[in-house]
């Protein structure tokens, strides 16, 4: 009898517990469905946005998506839920998964672009702790090389890639990104978010160190018909860039007539600096 009662005992326990797990199964399953439709939503409103022919149209559109977006990058879901469909922007993870980076421009008639971002910083648990806006502050402007600056004043750019780094305890997230600037010339800008105790982000910090002079950031302004190469060479452990000129030395600051010389220039991380190396020979790796 005590062995009869003990096995209904068991199974009890096992069906309770079946139906535990099978509740939080469907529970994830029914959550990671509204997830994809919201991110299927988000497609289509940025399918719109690049399809409207008027700049008003765009402005009230994209309101909607900043609102829209950051609400689903606020909820817990949005960590497992893949970003990929959303292909008409810029997606970054970093390699600790702390820190998310979306950013996408609008083109105006005028030729001239804008700018718009979200930063999602996560805890080791991958909890979402935070969400912040990247507010772009207006028209090409020269971004300085040697400021911190708060998301609230951005200067706008897609960022492509991003970099990793650690010193002393401290994360450094180092971001390539790519900016249209004006009709005559583009930008490259090589810049670092960190994120502070009060999950504060901060833009720029005097990691780099090149010609003996520190700066927070680094720009590179060129003609808008060339392609100047920013990128990070795993194999070199180095972020490998085209050394600009102009076309004459008579154009010494004339930015449009700006273009790579076919030599390359690199910055390597040590000792908690970006630090400069000219002339970095790339023929025995694939860097660019």
């Amino acid at each position: 009898m005590y062995r009869y009662l003990n096995r209904i005992f068991v199974t009890i326990i096992v069906m309770v517990h079946g139906a535990f797990v099978m509740n939080i199964l469907i529970a994830q399953s029914t959550q990671d469905s509204i997830m994809n439709t919201r991110i299927d939503t988000l497609r289509q409103m940025f399918d719109k946005l690049y399809s409207v022919q008027t700049d008003s149209e765009k402005d009230q559109l994209n309101l909607a998506i900043m609102d829209f977006f950051t609400g689903i990058l606020e909820s817990p879901a949005s960590i497992d839920v893949s970003l990929d469909t959303l292909d008409k922007i810029g997606k970054l993870v970093s390699d600790d998964e702390r820190i998310l980076v979306v950013t996408w421009n609008i083109p105006y008639i005028d030729g001239m672009h804008a700018y718009f971002g979200l930063l999602q910083y996560r805890d080791k648990n991958k909890e979402v702790l935070k969400v912040q806006k990247l507010q772009y502050t207006g028209f090409p402007r020269e971004i300085p090389e040697t400021k911190t600056l708060e998301p609230e004043n951005w200067y706008g750019a897609l960022y492509y890639s991003i970099v990793t780094t650690e010193y002393r305890k401290e994360v450094f997230y180092t971001l390539l990104g790519y900016d249209f600037h004006t009709p005559l010339t583009n930008r490259k800008i090589i810049d670092v978010i960190k994120v502070n105790d009060n999950l504060q982000f901060k833009f720029g910090y005097p990691v780099f160190l090149v010609n003996g002079k520190v700066r927070n950031r680094m720009v590179f302004k060129y003609a808008q018909d060339i392609v100047m190469n920013v990128k990070f060479n795993e194999n070199m452990d180095m972020i490998v860039y085209d050394h600009l000129v102009p076309l004459r030395p008579s154009l010494q600051g004339e930015f449009e007539f700006y273009g790579p010389d076919g030599t390359f220039d690199g910055l390597k991380f040590d000792d908690g600096k970006w630090k400069h190396y000219p002339d970095v020979d790339l023929r025995k790796t694939n860097a660019l």
